[in-house]
């Protein structure tokens, strides 16, 4: 079938079946990571209503899904499962997103979606995959589009497994901040640089204090109240500001609070062929 002329000049030359002016349309959108930029599905949004606009469509009315902060490789997620009950019940006539990889990072979680959709009379359509459920093709746009997403995101794993090497062996900060320090960027200029980790000073004396209460045999509930009162911050990951017994004991016990110097770092990885483990040391920050 040969294209709308119109929409040649938009570039979507596999729009073949004109799309109705007044349909329910569902846009869904989605990110990955929580660092990335929080307007990312508002920019999602805004390309598909640019894109259906030039298709001539009403959008002034478009039901709209999303995930953020989400891995596609999840199947069951709030907004993806909102999508799959929609699609059950025939809720619209058109879905739309940036490409297929929103929905689903693999072919066979993508078919399971795309489907019941097909057989419910719902049309999908993957702006930048190129993939339109109405036209016969979209099996195999489907699958080729998801094989480019699934390449990319293997070897993107690759360069963020071989990045953290790096930093691990050069003594950058990698895990949660410890009570009693501060993290600093290396090259203040460029954020990218790694970061490293250093006593903050201001901390010294109650950190020492602790250590002298615990000596006189004060008990670590305590020694939890002391540190509470003083606000000094707990791990960087912590979800309550109280300290605990258990969080005494664990500063305690650490070599870096007592001047044992810095902590060895430990790479644990089983030999498949013999089940042994091995354990390689690395100097910590």
């Amino acid at each position: 079938m040969t294209p709308i002329k119109y929409l040649a000049a938009f570039g979507f030359y596999f729009v073949c079946v004109p799309i109705q002016k007044h349909l329910r349309i569902l846009f869904y959108g989605r990110y990955s990571k929580d660092e990335q930029r929080k307007f990312s599905i508002e920019d999602q949004l805004l390309y598909c209503k640019e894109f259906l606009t030039e298709m001539d469509v009403d959008v002034s009315s478009i039901d709209e899904l999303s995930d953020r902060g989400t891995s596609g490789e999840h199947y069951s997620r709030p907004g993806i499962d909102q999508v799959l009950h929609g699609i059950a019940k025939r809720k619209w006539d058109l879905i739309i997103c940036e490409d297929s990889s929103r929905l689903y990072r693999g072919i066979a979680p993508c078919m399971n979606l795309f489907s019941p959709a097909v057989d419910n009379g719902i049309r999908i359509i993957c702006i930048n995959d190129g993939v339109d459920t109405a036209n016969d093709d979209w099996p195999q746009r489907l699958e080729d589009a998801q094989k480019h997403h699934g390449q990319d995101n293997y070897y993107t794993r690759y360069r963020i497994k071989r990045t953290q090497d790096g930093r691990w062996a050069m003594g950058a900060a990698m895990g949660p901040l410890r009570p009693g320090y501060e993290r600093y960027l290396s090259n203040p200029v460029d954020h990218k640089d790694p970061k490293y980790d250093r006593i903050d000073q201001k901390w010294v004396e109650t950190i020492r204090t602790v250590f002298m209460k615990i000596a006189a045999g004060l008990s670590l509930d305590a020694v939890a109240r002391y540190l509470t009162e003083q606000a000094l911050p707990k791990n960087s990951n912590a979800e309550i500001e109280e300290w605990s017994d258990r969080n005494v004991l664990t500063m305690i016990r650490c070599p870096i609070y007592r001047g044992g110097g810095k902590i060895p770092r430990k790479n644990i990885a089983q030999k498949a062929y013999d089940g042994q483990i091995r354990t390689d040391q690395k100097p910590g920050p």
